[in-house]
């Protein structure tokens, strides 16, 4: 059908140049009619023969460039014999999507970029020592963190608190008997009311603390340091305070009875109506210590010898 389509095109065009190329066709008024217009065939423009009198007119169909060329008095000349552009038609329906392909490899990392900032801190972590120690008599709380807490009331007698903190804690009103404390700190710790009794507290740092009406009898203090604390009416029956450090502490109306002071600092200490029978002051030292309404009996003082009526003279 197309080819069909294009001869009668070809025909047409051919038509309508015929009466354009004959100069005496209008005036051959006798012939009766055209004969048929042959159509030349050439390989390429370059085998077209030479456009003269002997090849004016003449069609030919170029197969290389898919065109036709008439020869016209101004040479070679394509003759255009497309039609106008159709109108589009409708699109077809979407065909069915691919299969995905294969997932194609890694590229290669990028450099790293810089560093951001630092993120806030985060919260402190629990203590290990009180996540594993359970308040309580003769509880094991060796290094344990108790600062600020409140313990007032309770019963820990026998408790092991050895290199502890309990700065700031509330310890009021509780029994430590034989409890084990070496080495631990009690800074501005409230300590009224409550027993020591035969307690280990070696090496302890009682600063700024109260305590006072505390019992403290039998308790191996060596080596202390009450520096600034207030042990108003506190007991030491039989203590050990050996090389303690005293400095500014408040015994005002505690009671010394057998205590071992020896070595001891007590530089102003506030030592007013202290009871003092058989307290061991042998190389301690007590200048600008406070004294009065003491009772004195049978002292070591600071030379080293005993007075039964005191050390205020020596």
């Amino acid at each position: 059908m197309k080819a069909k389509g294009l001869l009668i095109v070809l025909m047409m065009c051919a038509v309508s140049l015929t009466g354009c190329l004959g100069e005496n066709d209008s005036k051959n008024e006798n012939q009766d009619s055209l004969g048929d217009w042959d159509v030349y065939y050439a390989e390429n423009v370059v085998s077209l023969p030479e456009c003269n009198s002997d090849t004016l007119g003449r069609l030919y169909y170029v197969e290389e460039s898919n065109e036709f060329q008439v020869c016209k008095s101004s040479g070679w000349m394509v003759i255009d014999i497309s039609g106008a552009d159709g109108v589009d038609g409708q699109n077809g329906a979407d065909g069915q999507n691919g299969a995905d392909g294969q997932d194609g490899a890694d590229g290669q990392d990028g450099a790293q970029g810089p560093m951001g900032p630092q993120g806030p801190a985060g919260a402190d972590g629990a203590d290990s020592s009180n996540a594993t120690c359970q308040l309580g008599p003769w509880a094991s709380c060796v290094s344990a963190n108790l600062t600020g807490m409140d313990l007032s009331g309770m019963d820990l007698t026998g408790i092991d608190l050895r290199n502890s903190k309990l700065d700031g804690a509330d310890l009021s009103n509780t029994t430590f008997d034989y409890a084990d404390f070496s080495g631990s700190t009690f800074i501005g710790a409230e300590m009224n009311h409550s027993s020591f009794n035969y307690a280990v507290m070696k090496g302890v740092v009682i600063r700024q603390s109260y305590a006072n009406h505390a019992d403290f009898d039998f308790v191996d203090f060596s080596g202390a340091d009450f520096s600034n604390s207030a042990f108003i009416e506190s007991t030491f029956y039989a203590a050990d305070i050996i090389g303690g450090q005293l400095f500014g502490a408040n015994l005002h109306n505690a009671s010394m009875y057998h205590t071992d002071l020896s070595g001891s600092s007590l530089y102003g200490v506030n030592a007013t109506g202290t009871y003092l029978a058989y307290t061991d002051f042998s190389d301690a030292w007590t200048g600008y210590t406070f004294f009065g309404n003491n009772t004195w009996t049978h002292c070591t003082c600071w030379d080293g010898i005993v007075y039964s009526e005191g050390c205020l003279n020596v």
